[in-house]
């Protein structure tokens, strides 16, 4: 009888084993240009919008009945999991100077918020043996988790920069004479709306973001935090990722004419990305026809 168990055992995780390595297989080919970060329990996908963590853990052959050892095995890798997917999540950067972490340790509740995602994550459990199992969770990265901490991040960056209205003011005043005076020699366009943005950042090596900013040469911010909603954020309408143009451009978010621009450099000791202020009046100006920068139609090239 219990040889039956354990063969019937052998049989089940020979197919999970089949069935991973073939999962494992298509995912490779299908998301080689998806823009991930890996750590030592977990990934970011940021092309997809998701975190993932994982928890293993052995069975204790001193504990019978051995399906009891199992099942707490099992309990254990779950544990093991949440854990691992609260440190990585405490390790996302937020804007180009703020992590979770650090929100984590100035505002005391936000702890117990991230816990509370956590218990939402999508959860897989199983036997990768007789003698370990193993927990997956993911979570969506845009959503509860980005929806809560964006108020934390738009009020950072107004201690930050307690003027930011006057200067935001003048450099409006700045650009809309600059504007007026070049009349002469009008920007050049396509014929047609952009259906989106493309940003090119591949050369700058710079490490994704939940809430990115661009700017341009003078500092001015295209896209950032100012123009999230919160709704915006619970629908997931910020930003794609992704490792090469041609995946950028097949992305239906993005629409099937986006204007691709080159970043210039990315800011030293920051991930702020910069544009050429010719082309960030360009992109303003073609904003105003199909407002993709408002409907989060952007994806930005990282290597």
């Amino acid at each position: 009888m219990m040889d039956n168990f354990k063969r019937k055992n052998k049989l089940n995780f020979t197919i999970v084993a089949i069935s991973s390595i073939l999962v494992l297989i298509i995912s490779t080919y299908s998301h080689s240009a998806d823009t991930i970060q890996y750590f030592d329990n977990g990934k970011i996908n940021w092309s997809q919008g998701r975190i993932y963590a994982w928890g293993t853990a052995k069975v204790d052959n001193n504990i019978k009945p051995f399906r009891l050892a199992q099942s707490l095995a099992k309990e254990k890798s779950v544990i093991l999991a949440k854990k691992n997917l609260i440190e990585i999540i405490k390790k996302v950067k937020l804007d180009s100077k703020v992590s979770v972490e650090d929100l984590n340790k100035s505002i005391r509740y936000v702890g117990a918020k991230i816990n509370n995602v956590v218990k939402l994550a999508e959860k897989r459990t199983y036997l990768v043996s007789e003698e370990t199992a193993k927990t997956t969770l993911v979570i969506q990265i845009y959503g509860k988790l980005s929806s809560f901490l964006l108020p934390h991040i738009k009020a950072e960056a107004e201690i930050e920069n307690p003027d930011k209205l006057l200067i935001e003011k003048l450099r409006r005043r700045n650009l809309s004479n600059q504007f007026l005076s070049a009349t002469a020699t009008p920007i050049k366009t396509v014929k047609g709306e952009y259906s989106g943005l493309v940003i090119d950042a591949r050369h700058l090596h710079l490490v994704p973001v939940l809430f990115p900013k661009i700017i341009n040469e003078r500092g001015k911010e295209i896209y950032g935090i100012s123009k999230f909603s919160a709704n915006d954020v619970k629908k997931g309408n910020i930003v794609v990722y992704t490792n090469d143009l041609k995946s950028a451009l097949a992305n239906p978010r993005i629409g099937p004419h986006p204007l691709v621009i080159r970043a210039i450099e990315g800011r030293k000791g920051s991930n702020e990305i910069v544009i050429p202020n010719r082309d960030s009046r360009k992109i303003e100006f073609e904003n105003k026809k199909n407002n993709f920068l408002e409907e989060g139609r952007v994806a930005i090239i990282l290597n």
